[in-house]
């Protein structure tokens, strides 16, 4: 059975969390909160991260839990 993981990102300089999800894929999902079609809407989160972004800065992506599917919502 295939793993769920429960995620953040976090602001690289204050360490507050932003952003909590739920993926299969740890390293795709990131890819796309950060990929330009992705951060085409007007969204809080997706304002925040373009401001890093302008910064030269990413987010941080941490790994806080793993569940199975059926346990995942």
């Amino acid at each position: 059975m295939k793993k769920k993981f429960i995620y953040t990102l976090s602001d690289p300089n204050t360490g507050l969390i932003k952003y909590i999800g739920k993926t299969n894929n740890v390293k795709n999902r990131f890819r796309k909160h950060l990929s330009n079609c992705h951060l085409s809407s007007s969204t809080r989160k997706n304002n925040w991260i373009i401001s890093l972004l302008r910064k030269s800065q990413l987010p941080i992506i941490e790994v806080v839990d793993e569940v199975s599917p059926e346990d995942i919502d």
